[in-house]
């Protein structure tokens, strides 16, 4: 059902991105729709063992559940 209000939603906050008064909105609807179209950027976290920063990797596997 929720993707059924997605385009309604994104022109929501096109409008948004150019019309709202508060600046701060107009920043947030801009930032969403420039991550929603191109990604959100790649922060670097330490985690343990790192001492660069460097991206700690996760690979997502989607496996289907078997029918029973």
């Amino acid at each position: 059902m929720a993707r059924s209000h997605t385009e309604a939603s994104v022109n929501r906050i096109e409008g948004l991105a150019r019309n709202a008064v508060s600046e701060a909105v107009r920043l947030d609807a801009n930032r969403y729709l420039l991550e929603r179209g191109w990604g959100a950027v790649t922060q670097k976290h330490k985690h343990s063992g790192d001492e660069e920063g460097t991206p700690l990797r996760v690979n997502l596997v989607y496996r289907p559940r078997e029918k029973k």
